[in-house]
Parts: C-alpha cells; structure tokens; sequence
C-alpha cells in the first residue's frame, strides 16, 4: 500500500513538471492538496477492483496487467473531472499522457519489486495472467501480431486517403501508433491470446480473438481522443478492427492447418474405414487426421442414413451403408474398421465384427463421450472392442439427487468389499458423497488391493478396511457399537455353485448366518436401510449357492415385517468379468492357446456389467421399500457358446481353429438356462426403467425359524445330508443336483 501511495504521488508529480514550464511553476503547496486528494482517489480506487485481493496466490504479470487497466479507466475518470478545472493542475493532452504512462510505469516497478522481494508469492500457474516462461516460448508469435497490429492500422489509413497518405494523416498515424500498439498488446493478453495452444486452435479460439479485437477498438478510441483529432478519420477504427480481426484470425488458423494437412503430402498407415458419420466418427476422423503417426489413414465412412451418402466430413468421404463393408473393404484395402457407434445394439456391432473377421480385417471401436470424462484423460480414444461391446446394453441413467440425499454425510458399510460387486459399490458411493464408507472383508489381499487403489485418490480418507468375518456374532457386534453405520450394503457371499456343492455347510455359514447375524445388528442398531446384494441363482434352485441365498431373502422379507429398518433385496444375473466368472476364465484358456471348455452348446446366461449393476443396486437404496425384492432388468441371454467364441473372435484367433471349444457338461448344481423370478412372483414396474418389483407373498415368521434354525445348526455341525434336507423343506422349489458332469473332455470342436 505505501509503495502504491508513493507511486501515485511520483506520477502526478512528473505530470505536473511536464505540464509547467519553470516560471510557471507554483510552489509545492500549490499542488500538494490536489495530489493528496488525487492519490486518495487511485488508492480506493485500485482496492476497489481487488489488486489487493489473495495476492499470494497471483503473479505479477497479472498484477502490471490489472493495474494498467485501472490506470487507464482512472485517467479517463479523472480528466472528466478535471476538464474545466481552472488552477494548478488544469488539464492538457501532455499531462494526461505523461500521468498515465508515470502511473503505470511507477505501478508495474513496485508490483515487480514486491514479487522480486517475496518469491514464494509468484504463482505461475495462473494462466490468466503474462507469464514470463510463455512470452519467452512465444516471442514470435507476439512480434508477429505487433506487426500485424502496424499493418492494419497502416492500411487503415491508406484505405481511408484513397492510397495516398497527405502528411497530415502520416503524422497522425506515427503519432497514435505506440500507444494504438500498447493497447491492442495488452487487451489481447488480456483475453489470453497468449495462453493458448495455436496448433488446435478452435471456434472457441476465434470467439476469444473477436472479443479481444473488439474490446481493444473500444479502448483505442478513448485516449486518441486526447490528440489533435481534428481531420482524424473515424473510419480507421472501423477497418482496423476488420483488418487486425482478419490477420490475426487467419494466422492462428493457419497454423493449425499447416499442422493438420501438411503430412497428406505422404499419407501412409493402415487404411481404415469409419462405421458411423456421427458425432464420434467426426471425433475419429480429426484425431486419425491429426495424429499421424498413430499409424491410420482415413479411406472413407460409412453410414445406414442415405441422406449422408457422398458428403464429406474433413474431407474423407461417407462412401455407403454398413451392408457396403465387404465390397469397399476389398475396393480400398481396408486393413482395419473403426466402430463410432456409441448407440448401435449388440447383435449390431457382433455382426460387424463377424464381418470383419470373415473378410479378415482388423477392428476396433472408440470411447464413449461418458467413459472420455469418468475414465483416464490420458487413454487412448480408440480402443480394441471388448465383449461389454457386443452386449451394448442401453445405459441406466441413476437419480442422482436422490441417492445423493440418501448417502451424503452418512456412514455406510459395505461387506464383500474386495470382491467385484463390493468394490464397485464403494467407487460409485464415493460420488455423492458419505462421511465414511466401511469396507469389510475377510479377505485380506482382495482389501488391501481395493483400499492401494483408492489411496491413489483424494476420497482415500473417506474409506475405512475392516478386516472380519460376518459369521462372527461378536466381533461385528462391538465394532457396530462403535461405529453406527447407518446404510448397508451386503454384497459378501460364497458364490461358486461347483465348490459350494462340495462344501455345502461353508455356504450356509457365510450366506445364511453371517446375512442374519448383520440384519439382527441392523434392526438392533437402527440401521436405514439394508440392502442384500442377492441372485438369479434362488429361481428354482438346483444348487446349495442358490437354495442359500433364497433363504436368506426368505429371511430378509421377515424381518422385515418386525423391523423398523428397511431390508431390501436385489437380485440380478452374473456380472461380466466378475472374479472366477466365465469371462475371465474364458480369456485364461485362450490366452493358453485352448482348448476354451464350454458347459453345454445350449447354455445360457444374463449377464450385464458391473458398473451398472452397482449403480442400480444403489438406485435400490433409494426406491426399494421395507421387504422388496427389487429385480433388476439383465435384457435377453447370451448363449455361451457364442460369448467363447466371440471372445476368441476379440483375441484375434478363428474359433474351432486356432483355439479349440470343448464341451465338458454340466458341472453339479449349474443350470442349463437361468431364470430371474419365480413363477409364484408376478412383478410390476417401478420408478425406476431398469428395476422391476417382485410381488410374492412373505413365508410366515413360525414357518421360517424353526427349519433356518436347524439348517444353521447343521452347518455348524458339518452334516451335508442334513443341510439339503432343510433346504428342501425351507425352499419347495429347491432341487439337489445329482452327480457332477464328466470331468474329462465328452465333445471337442473339429
């Protein structure tokens, strides 16, 4: 502030010498009221516009630049003032000039003694401001728009004079110039013209450049009219700005150009061919354009609307319909098709790729715009197609305000957390956001993986592992006492149907008692709500996995009934890519070099992907009321052949050639088809599109203890023969596989 006060005073001091001669001059007195009054003026004035304001977190380019524009509206503000004033410091066009240039010369030195002094306060990463690392880098470029800057001022006079510039005009024009150059210079940093990156200048780039030259025009015509302006052409200021506007929009366009269409003097890489003249393919096609070495050279696109049949999207040609690939696939020698069809279906895009790998091409497909802005800014836009490709189920769009009013600020426990469906959940909570999520989990190598993860992020603090055991009454106990969650989220379960045929007492243990050990906890602590992570497999069970889980929803559903706390069941079908799931195992195999072992030809399976089945199990958080069970919608079953075969179509090999399919049979308990509600069970529709109601009558309270007591109790007493028979009696529709299907191959692909 003193060095501020000082520079002020200095300013007026030497506009007040250039104003006078000597004999002129008054005494110091004279002028002394006036200045203090004047600088009392600029110092409210600059705190007014907030120069002041956070300066450690500034740079001083900014500060020169913010207070010459106060300067400059000050100066205005003050010869407006000062234009009919009468005594020592009466106005004329030298002392406006030499007060502004001394104001904003002494400003500038103490901003740059200040941040010369104090270090740690620059901050170069405001780009808003000049940087000094930028001017250096971009030296040429602000010559060249200072020069183009004198051009057009020139040529703006020369047009107005009919080419024959009197000397009246020239000295008007070398006299503005300087200053019609610090203007212009200073309104462009201003707006940034100096921050961007010119090779990918854009619309956006252009709607900055208009602005700045139009602002700048403004400004210019302000303090030349402090000059002579008798005979001075008002229409310079008109062609100026169309000319300068025309100059400096045209070099940062060509720029740009001269990147983009300078290598099609020898185009090269795999010819490619865009599916779909849309949004992405446009998408596509600037990128391949621009990133030549990426290796991909654009033939052509292609698209089903005959509307758009012989346009071209920068310049690469919409040559026919997607049933035209095998003839313009041998007509250009396309070595690879890129799919840009965010919203075809998965039949769509699993024929394209069959046509592909019947005419032996590559293929791959882009990012979606969502998955561009959730996912890693740095990962490729086109990538390899991925088996979720060829399902290409419509997105379920999540109510966000109301899963943010149920989660945030709360303490939720997720169990199962190391495992697919658990991680997944704690992710997307992470959104909305809970004071604290509980991660629970037996596992301890599953856990620390998933909590490694999220220390990479900033929500780290949010997540707390907890390393325990559902089945243990008491340790859950003490830790509920203490920390209350108040939602949860079970999603721990045994659910291997093969080795839970095997080991039957371990899946009532974890599936039926640790469920009831945490719904007692729940309705004892007041928790709200429950959700239960649940099946496909409790639809007219064949194995203990599923027979187990329905008892827990059986127990779920009257509990219910008693509680205060809202137990909620979800049910769906497998998750792609889930641990020890078919996906998984399916690329293990190919990536062995086969053979890929299929159950049956005929097996079939729902299947949808994690990230929306975790987002719907916490839709159900939101919609679900007290005993539903909530179904989600999984769409139509793949057969599995054909997922073993589509998968080995993505590795890159010929099914039944370069990996061989063998079938193994039926492995206990497994079903030949699955199913997602029980024939007693009719549903209606919910708030939600993707969530259906189940509507079947709750077992009664004295029906259901007795035999779960019994079941429990033969678990812990290993007695297999046991368990199967009160699942029996508990679960009508349950029936127990008999023996295990051929261990060795009993059919391989020719």
């Amino acid at each position: 502030m003193a060095l501020d006060a000082a520079a002020i005073f200095v300013a007026f001091w030497l506009a007040y010498m250039a104003r006078f001669s000597g004999a002129e001059r008054q005494a110091v007195g004279s002028y002394l009221g006036p200045a203090l009054l004047v600088s009392l003026f600029w110092l409210v004035l600059l705190l007014a516009i907030g120069l002041y304001r956070r300066r450690a977190r500034t740079n001083p380019f900014q500060e020169i630049l913010l207070s010459t524009n106060a300067v400059t509206v000050g100066v205005l503000l003050l010869v407006l003032a000062l234009v009919d004033w009468e005594g020592p410091i009466s106005v004329n066009r030298t002392s406006v000039l030499v007060y502004w240039a001394s104001s904003v010369t002494m400003l500038a030195l103490s901003r740059w003694w200040y941040f010369r002094k104090w270090p740690a306060s620059l901050d170069l990463e405001d780009s808003r401001g000049i940087l000094s690392v930028t001017l250096r880098k971009r030296a040429l470029i602000i010559l060249a728009d200072l020069g183009m800057i004198a051009l057009a001022y020139y040529l703006s006079f020369l047009l107005v004079s009919d080419w024959v510039l009197s000397p009246e005009q020239g000295a008007r024009f070398v006299t503005t110039l300087p200053l019609v150059l610090i203007i212009r210079f200073g309104v462009f940093c201003y707006f940034g013209l100096y921050a961007g990156v010119w090779r990918y200048a854009s619309l956006n780039d252009l709607v900055q450049i208009v602005k700045a030259v139009s602002v700048g025009t403004v400004v210019m015509v302000l303090p030349i009219f402090f000059f002579p302006h008798q005979g001075f052409p008002r229409s310079v200021f008109v062609i100026d700005w169309m000319l300068i506007l025309l100059l400096v929009g045209a070099s940062r366009i060509m720029i740009r150009a001269l990147r983009e269409f300078w290598p099609d003097s020898q185009p090269s890489g795999h010819r490619a061919l865009i599916v779909g003249a849309n949004d992405s393919g446009e998408m596509v096609l600037r990128e391949l354009i621009k990133q030549r070495k990426r290796g991909y050279l654009p033939v052509g696109v292609v698209d089903d609307d005959p509307r758009k049949w012989g346009l071209h999207i920068h310049g690469v040609p919409v040559l026919g319909s997607a049933r035209d690939i095998p003839a313009l696939v041998r007509e250009y020698d396309v070595e690879e098709i890129i799919l840009a069809l965010p919203e075809a279906t998965g039949p769509q895009v699993r024929e394209i790729v069959e046509n592909c790998r019947r005419l032996g091409v590559g293929f791959k497909t882009v990012r979606t715009i969502g998955a561009m802005l959730s996912a890693n800014p740095m990962a490729p836009r086109i990538r390899d197609v991925r088996v979720e490709d060829l399902m290409r189920r419509a997105p379920a769009h999540l109510d966000t305000p109301a899963i943010t009013e149920c989660v945030a600020g709360k303490t939720v426990l997720v169990t199962g957390a190391g495992g697919t469906i658990g991680a997944e959940l704690v992710r997307q909570l992470l959104r909305y956001p809970p004071r604290k999520i509980s991660m629970l989990d037996r596992a301890e190598n599953s856990l620390f993986e998933l909590t490694m993860d999220l220390f990479l992020g900033e929500e780290s603090q949010q997540c707390q592992p907890v390393i325990a055991d559902i089945t243990d009454a008491n340790r859950l106990a003490r830790w509920w006492e203490e920390h209350r969650p108040q939602i949860v989220f079970h999603a721990a379960a045994y659910k291997h149907v093969p080795l839970m045929e095997e080991f039957p007492a371990a899946a009532i243990r974890n599936n039926v008692t640790g469920t009831r050990i945490l719904c007692e906890l729940a309705d004892r602590f007041d928790t709200e709500p429950f959700v239960f992570v649940s099946t496909d497999q409790v639809v007219r069970p064949t194995s203990v996995m599923g027979a187990s889980k329905r008892v827990a929803e059986l127990f779920l559903q009257n509990m219910a009934r008693q509680s205060s706390t809202t137990f909620i069941t979800v049910r769906f079908g497998n998750v792609l890519g889930s641990a020890g799931s078919v996906v998984p195992l399916f690329l293990h195999q190919i990536g062995r070099g086969g053979p890929v072992t299929v159950t049956h030809r005929d097996a079939t399976r729902y299947f949808m992907t994690v990230e929306e089945a975790a987002g719907l199990v916490l839709q159900a958080a939101v919609i679900g009321r007290p005993g539903d069970t909530l179904l989600l919608k999984m769409g139509e079953p793949l057969n599995i052949q054909a997922l073993a075969e589509d998968l080995i179509i993505l590795s890159g090999f010929v099914p039944g050639e370069d990996i061989p399919l063998r079938y193994i049979g039926l492995r206990r308990g497994e079903k030949l088809h699955e199913e997602l509600r029980l024939a007693e069970e009719p549903v209606e529709e919910t708030d939600h599109p993707s969530i259906e109601r189940a509507l079947a009558q709750p077992i009664m309270s004295q029906t259901l203890m007795g035999p779960l007591g019994q079941l429990c109790a033969a678990a812990e007493q290993d007695d297999n023969a046991a368990i199967r028979a009160h699942l029996t009696e508990l679960i009508h529709s349950y029936t127990p596989s008999g023996t295990p299907g051929p261990r060795e191959p009993a059919d391989v692909t020719p």
